[in-house]
Formats: structure tokens, sequence, C-alpha cells
């Protein structure tokens, strides 16, 4: 038994390492000067340290805080539009009898799984269409197509998991659907409303494709074509690129940090039931 420990012991510090240690190169190589970044060897500890890549990131070279607001925005409403959206969505196919029901969440999942870059030119002529090209709005109108889904089959999971004797009693003492939905259902969704946020927030915080194809100018980029923009066919700033990589990565780690306990919950008990 304790040698059955000791090896998952070693295995799970293994995967930790193999994880995590791509992270933990941007950020070195974040805080090295350039010279030191293109040596053959490089050093897995910045010998001499510099936030010259940040000073250049953040106005000498680069308005990168504008990427980062622009990004800002368009997640936060996402994630409202995606919770809004697949709460009501989710509840209604969990608790409501209707024809095709199952059906309809079946066609939840495909669309799910559709490959965004399918449906890359039907939205790009919707969006035209509507003159939002060049627009932040033409984002919160494509990105919510492929969070809702995902989000409406887990939090449709999760409220067939509650326990309907609550909302029974409360219908009997007068209360409707909508405030049994927002004083009962939702309370007690928090885990999956967790991964909701989480999911929806990555997929705009990370999107290309889209982002790349609708915005041209260039104080509306987002981060993700930001970055990309750094790499060019004859140069690629290592620096500026890490830099910009790890400021990235702190929105969403300052998201996933404090609800990452309700994420797991969430997460298993969604998938035990979906």
């Amino acid at each position: 038994m304790k040698v059955k420990k000791i090896v998952i012991l070693i295995a799970a510090i293994s995967l930790i390492i193999y994880v995590l240690f791509p992270i933990y190169w941007v950020f070195v190589t974040s805080i090295k000067w350039y010279r030191d970044i293109v040596v053959p060897n490089p050093s897995l500890i910045p010998l001499n340290p510099t936030l010259d890549n940040y000073d250049r990131l953040f106005g000498r070279d680069y308005t990168f805080q504008i990427y980062v607001v622009n990004s800002l925005l368009v997640g936060s409403g996402v994630v409202l539009i995606t919770l809004l959206c697949s709460s009501l969505a989710g509840y209604g196919l969990a608790r409501l009898k209707f024809k095709n029901r199952n059906t309809v969440s079946n066609l939840l999942l495909l669309a799910y799984v559709t490959p965004p870059a399918v449906l890359l030119v039907p939205f790009f002529a919707l969006i035209s269409w509507l003159g939002l090209i060049n627009t932040l709005y033409s984002l919160l109108i494509v990105y919510p197509v492929f969070t809702i889904p995902f989000s409406t089959w887990l939090l449709k999971s999760f409220f067939e998991e509650l326990p309907v004797e609550v909302e029974e009693a409360a219908m009997i003492d007068g209360a409707s659907i909508f405030r049994i939905f927002r004083h009962i259902a939702i309370p007690l969704a928090a885990p999956a409303l967790a991964v909701v946020i989480a999911y929806s927030l990555v997929f705009s915080w990370t999107e290309y494709i889209f982002a790349f194809t609708f915005i041209r100018s260039e104080e509306l980029k987002t981060v993700p074509v930001a970055l990309a923009h750094s790499i060019t066919v004859y140069h690629v700033d290592w620096g500026l690129l890490t830099a910009g990589a790890v400021i990235s990565i702190l929105p969403v780690l300052a998201l996933f940090i404090p609800i990452a306990r309700y994420m797991i919950k969430g997460l298993a008990l969604g998938g035990r039931k979906g």
C-alpha cells in the first residue's frame, strides 16, 4: 500500500510539473533581455531579470492595456448573456414537460460539437448584413452561440439532480415558477453556474478566428489577435510576446482561484448526470 501511494505521489508531482512548466517558462522568458532569450541554451532561471518587456508592452512600444479592456468587455458580455440564456433554458428543459424535449437536448450537444470554423462564412455574412463588422458587438452575437449549448446542457443536468420536493413545497405555498427559479434553483446551482462563468470567459478570452475576421481597427483588437500580430514572418519578439501572454493569464487566474471549489463540484455533479 505504501509503495502504491509513493507511485501515485510521484505521478501526481510529475503531472503538475508537466502542466506548470510551460507557464513557468513563459514567465521566465518575459523577464529576460532579448539577448538572453535567443541564446542556444537559455537558462531556466533568469540571471539578469528585467521588466523592460512589460514597460514596452504597456506604452513604450505597445498599448496592450487597450486589448485587455476589449477582451474584458467582450468576456463580461458573453458571460452575462450565457448565464441568462442557459440558466433559463436549462431549467426549462429540466423541469417543464413538453413535446420533443429530449430532441432539443440532443440538438444542444450537436450544436456544441460543431466546429466554429464551419460557421465562419455564414456568421460573416450575417454580421456584414447587420452592419456590425469592426465592432465588439459582432463578438457578443457570435460567441454565445458556442457557449450557450454546452452551458445549457450542463445546467439542465445539474437542475435535474436538485430535489424536486423543495420546489413543490414552494409551489404549494403559492410561489410562481419564476420565483422558484430565482430564489431556489439558482442559489442551489451555484457550482454549475461557476463552471458556466469560467467556460464562457475562457472561450471568449482565447478565441481568435472570429475576432481576427470581424475586427479590423487596431483599437478594437482583443488579446489573442494582438498577441498574434507580434509574430511576423522575419521576427518574433519573444520578450514582448511572453509578457503579453503572462498578462493575459492573470484575469483568468483571478477568476478561477475564488470559484475553483465550486467548479469542481459543478463538473462532478453535472458530469454524473450527463
